[in-house]
């Protein structure tokens, strides 16, 4: 598959298949394979609290994963291929080693357990030492990086011309039988919650549903008609926690009162972009500083948002929520970065600053937030290594 015309098929047939990032950004995998990298990165990391499916997979299926991997070095004309797994989770690296022995040129690295490990800048430094520049996508250090359920949808559609038509999804929390859960695309969330044995009768049918992780994830509207609601191609997690869960009350604030919060609390001490793992990349990211120019500019947004450059950085954000967590005020400058991107979106802005030569700030490596941390935070302890069971819906 070396040969131009055999790329050409290969990205051909992704495409035909529907195959699209699975892990969340849904991203066209055809247009990746299009590309032109030296080194493809499967992505096993799964760094949100409480997911399994990425697990899962790596169990049941560590074979297809390579070579889907394999299908993609060929597209991309890579040299090398990587599989990257938590060092902690021993079944799937020992799974996944044994799949990469078929093929020369790739190899499994055991990362370390901390949040975010699988957000494709970080893991594009931590295995090849690039840094992604600004604003830019793996490609532009020369990588591809893909979900191992993405490269699973390649092996299929390459190998057997089959499309996407099935998404593993972990169900978690205040259900009867938490699990992984390999759906129909097109199945309702209310059959998914069904076959995890249903919502648990202590919580009195008051409850509330987080799709896919708690770090990145978005709640459902109250009264939601689960049953109206599909599962898709992107989706990786079904969350039931009790109403009135913080992580479910600090989505519900919208952007007009988390501005004034940020005027009336924020005491600029730096937290949320000393540990901004984006930030520690070498990226020109300071959300105290775009906390700092809401609070004291009260700049109309989107209406304003060009004349205050700082403002504009937000884009750069990669909503992994590492700010709200640390914030000693409560406050969620994560989300309001997300707000300030959207409305860049609709105003059509793009970031225009300086990217290339960001240099990894030296203290990277003692502000990594452990996994173990980021859970007892969120207080979701007990619902974190309960979903690993693989079940055909």
């Amino acid at each position: 598959m070396s040969s131009v015309s055999a790329r050409t098929t290969d990205a051909d047939r992704i495409e035909a298949a529907g195959v699209v990032g699975a892990g969340g950004a849904g991203f066209p995998t055809h247009i990746k394979a299009r590309g032109a990298a030296d080194v493809v990165i499967a992505n096993g990391v799964e760094c949100e609290p409480v997911l399994a499916k990425d697990k899962a997979i790596m169990r049941a299926r560590p074979d297809d994963v390579a070579q889907g991997l394999a299908v993609m070095m060929g597209c991309v004309g890579a040299s090398r291929g990587i599989i990257a797994v938590k060092r902690k989770n021993s079944r799937e690296v020992d799974a996944m080693k044994a799949a990469a022995r078929a093929y020369a040129n790739v190899t499994v690295a055991e990362v370390g357990d901390y949040y975010p490990a699988g957000d494709e800048h970080v893991l594009v430094y931590e295995l090849t030492g690039r840094v992604v520049p600004a604003g830019g996508i793996p490609l532009r250090a020369g990588a591809v990086v893909s979900n191992v359920e993405t490269l699973l949808n390649v092996a299929n559609a390459v190998r057997d011309g089959a499309p996407v038509t099935h998404k593993y999804v972990t169900v978690a929390g205040e259900v009867k039988r938490p699990g992984t859960f390999r759906a129909p695309v097109g199945a309702s969330l209310a059959q998914l919650i069904e076959a995890a044995g249903g919502v648990r009768e202590s919580l009195g049918g008051r409850f509330e549903v987080l799709l896919d992780g708690p770090m990145m994830g978005k709640a459902l509207p109250p009264g939601q008609d689960l049953s109206a609601v599909p599962v898709t191609k992107t989706m990786s997690g079904v969350i039931l926690l009790p109403s009135g869960h913080p992580l479910i009350a600090g989505r519900k604030q919208s952007m007009e009162s988390q501005v004034r919060l940020a005027r009336s609390a924020c005491v600029q001490c730096t937290h949320c972009t000393d540990l901004c793992p984006r930030r520690l990349l070498g990226h020109p990211l300071r959300p105290h500083l775009i906390m700092r120019n809401l609070g004291y500019m009260r700049p109309r947004l989107p209406q304003d948002l060009e004349r205050y450059p700082e403002l504009m950085t937000a884009a750069l954000c990669s909503e992994c929520g590492v700010c709200n967590l640390v914030c000693p005020m409560g406050l969620a400058p994560g989300h309001i970065n997300a707000d300030i991107k959207r409305g860049m979106a609709d105003a059509r802005l793009k970031w225009t600053g300086q990217s290339g030569g960001e240099i990894v700030h030296s203290a990277r490596p003692g502000r990594l937030m452990p996994s173990s941390r980021i859970v007892a935070r969120l207080g979701l302890a007990r619902y974190a290594t309960t979903c690993e069971e693989l079940v055909e819906l």
